[in-house]
């Protein structure tokens, strides 16, 4: 998607001043021509990482991410070419709620064994992932639920 200059005076004035630049009517010299280029540049990179978001604190979002690193090791780890997604799930016992990340094909039960994140659970204990109505989904794909899930510790129900 390109950036559109709306300001018709906007065009033409920095078309002029490219015509003037090119014809040699406005005498520049070089090392000012690569300053200003320079200056441009590492204001076009600075405008970039600021409105990318990477200094805010963005909330958790039900957006997949495509080609997610599933290994867990990093920019050194294998690329997967399938998609993840994140989904919220409420720990009543702390009542904190904890992101699960998985591949969309994933079960919520393989999502939270693939990287434990209740502390106060073990993972050895019989647990299962259930909806707001109490019905198991611990064996449903993530991405056929779309909601905040709960997990229950089967000897505290």
């Amino acid at each position: 998607m390109t950036r559109q200059i709306k300001n018709i005076k906007t065009i033409f004035a920095i078309s002029g001043l490219f015509l003037m630049l090119f014809s040699g009517v406005l005498l520049i010299e070089f090392g000012i021509i690569a300053f200003i280029f320079l200056f441009f540049i590492t204001i076009f990179f600075i405008k970039g990482a600021l409105s990318s978001g990477w200094m805010r604190n963005e909330p958790i979002t039900r957006q997949p991410v495509r080609g997610a690193n599933i290994s867990g090791v990093g920019l050194v780890g294998k690329h997967s070419t399938a998609s993840m997604t994140t989904r919220l799930v409420m720990n009543p016992i702390d009542e904190t709620q904890y992101p699960i990340t998985g591949r969309l094909e994933m079960t919520f039960r393989e999502a939270c064994l693939f990287n434990w994140p209740f502390p106060n659970i073990s993972i050895s204990d019989e647990w299962m992932v259930t909806d707001d109505s109490g019905k198991d989904i611990s064996d449903v794909l993530l991405k056929h639920f779309d909601g905040i899930a709960w997990i229950k510790v089967k000897k505290r129900l």
